[in-house]
């Protein structure tokens, strides 16, 4: 067995144990009133996709999240961009996105529910303004962090800004935005789920929300456990496009 099964064994072993345990303490111990039980966990989640419904929640919450990621990544490498090739303009906006940072955006949220109404709108705006602070930071410090040597003798040989960007910064901050992304892509999700939680007719919060008003724990860890996979499926495909677009990068000798 490789090293990679073997973790991969150990992993499933220890999730294994976790869950008999918490069987086992739900049966003899513990009032499953509060803490569910996986085996009544799983039969929720085998009703809820047996309903119809889950897809379409699934759907909703994971369109909501890739607009507004998409949204706020381009929003945040555009003015990082911007700012990072003019001094004189990042002095002057910075410390009113640094500001702008400050403000606890999830506890705003009814002021975009207020402005933009009840449906996916306010939802993928708080998800986007969220990831737009993230990616513009770390782009920001990307920007910061270029070769100044390599740019200046490149400009020495002749090259221009047109010839710079393409060669040496949009490569330098590529790191930076997949780097940026593995962060706002969770609290993008967070985000979108509280914003759910807040107002919705649909998603995954929505079901979250739901159980928690019945007081029922079974649904409301069967709404935690299918946020769970949605989180790690899109973490696997930020890991993946994080992988493709670090193939530029020399890889090091053995």
């Amino acid at each position: 067995m490789t090293d990679r099964w073997r973790i991969v064994a150990y992993r499933v072993a220890l999730l294994a144990a976790i869950l008999g345990l918490w069987e086992l303490l739900a049966s003899t111990a513990i009032d499953p009133l509060w803490t569910s039980e996986p085996s009544a966990i799983a039969g929720r989640l085998w009703d809820i996709a047996a309903s119809g419904t889950l897809w379409g929640d699934v759907g909703t919450t994971a369109l909501e999240l890739v607009i507004g990621v998409a949204a706020g990544t381009a929003a945040g490498v555009l003015v990082a961009f911007l700012l990072g090739l003019d001094r004189t303009a990042a002095d002057i906006f910075r410390p009113f996105i640094t500001l702008g940072y400050s403000f606890p955006q999830l506890a705003i949220a009814p002021l975009y529910v207020l402005w933009f109404g009840i449906y996916m709108t306010p939802k993928i705006i708080l998800v986007a303004v969220v990831v737009f602070f993230i990616m513009f930071f770390s782009v920001f410090e990307g920007l910061r962090q270029v070769n100044e040597d390599l740019v200046n003798t490149l400009r020495v040989m002749g090259a221009r800004s047109r010839h710079v960007i393409p060669m040496v910064t949009l490569p330098s901050i590529l790191l930076f935005v997949s780097t940026g992304l593995k962060t706002a892509v969770p609290f993008g999700l967070r985000a979108a789920i509280f914003a759910e939680i807040l107002i919705s007719t649909k998603g995954l919060g929505h079901i979250l929300k739901g159980s928690a008003e019945f007081l029922d724990s079974t649904g409301m860890f069967a709404a935690l456990v299918l946020i769970m996979v949605v989180g790690v499926a899109l973490n696997g495909l930020v890991t993946l496009q994080e992988r493709l677009s670090s193939r530029w990068r020399p890889q090091p000798s053995v």
